[in-house]
C-alpha cells in the first residue's frame, strides 16, 4: 500500500542519499499504521511554507470547509509528524523593504505591509515537525489551490487593515528560488 510505497520511497533515498532522512524521522515512518499514512497524505495539499516553517492553518471553520477535522490533526501529532498545540500562532513581521512569501508548489502569496510601515501579523497554524517536513518532500500531491485561496483571506481577515497580500502561479522552485507569474490571479488589499 501507500505506506510500503513512503518506505521504500525512504530507503532508496537513504541508500542513494545517506544522511536524507533523520534517525527521528526513520523510526517514525518505521512505527507508522497505514491509516497514519493516509491522514498525512489526507492534509497533505492544504500545507503551505514559508522560508522557516510548514504548516496546515488551525481555523477550525476553514478545516470543517474541506473536511478535515481536529482528530486528523491529533492523530498526526502523536505521530510526531505535525505540532498540534492548538493556540500556536504564527507570527510575521512585515518589513518595508522585504515582502514576506507564503507559499505551496503550485501557488504564492506575497505578503506585504499595507503602508510602509512594518507591522507584525499572526495566524493559526499546526506546524509540520522536522519528521513531518521531511516525509513531505517525498510525498507527491498537487496542493489544493481553492483552500491556499481561503487560507490567504482568512489571513487578511484576522489582520485587517495590516496586510495586503498578492496569489501568484508558481513556475518553478529551485533550490527555495520561487519563480513566479507576476501578474496576480488574485489580490487581497
Amino acid at each position: 500500500g501507500r505506506m510500503q510505497q513512503i518506505w521504500g520511497k525512504i530507503l532508496a533515498g537513504e541508500v542513494n542519499n545517506p544522511g536524507t532522512f533523520s534517525l527521528r524521522t526513520l523510526n517514525i515512518v518505521r512505527n507508522m499504521s497505514q491509516k497514519d499514512a493516509e491522514l498525512f497524505i489526507k492534509i497533505a495539499p492544504y500545507l503551505a511554507s514559508t522560508d522557516s516553517e510548514t504548516f496546515i492553518s488551525s481555523n477550525n471553520e476553514l478545516l470543517a470547509k474541506y473536511n478535515l477535522s481536529y482528530g486528523i490533526i491529533m492523530v498526526l501529532d502523536e505521530c510526531g509528524l505535525l505540532n498540534s498545540s492548538g493556540t500556536l500562532s504564527f507570527n510575521i513581521q512585515l518589513s518595508k523593504e522585504q515582502p514576506t512569501p507564503l507559499y505551496t508548489s503550485e501557488r504564492i502569496a506575497i505578503l506585504q505591509s499595507v503602508n510602509d510601515e512594518s507591522k507584525k501579523i499572526s495566524f493559526g497554524v499546526h506546524t509540520l515537525t522536522n519528521a513531518g517536513k521531511e516525509l513531505l518532500s517525498i510525498v507527491n500531491v498537487s496542493p489544493n489551490n481553492d483552500f491556499f485561496i481561503d487560507f490567504v483571506r482568512h489571513i487578511k481577515s484576522v489582520n485587517k487593515g495590516k496586510v495586503m497580500i498578492s496569489v501568484h502561479c508558481v513556475n518553478i522552485i529551485n533550490h527555495g528560488n520561487i519563480n513566479y507569474n507576476k501578474a496576480p490571479v488574485e489580490v487581497f488589499n
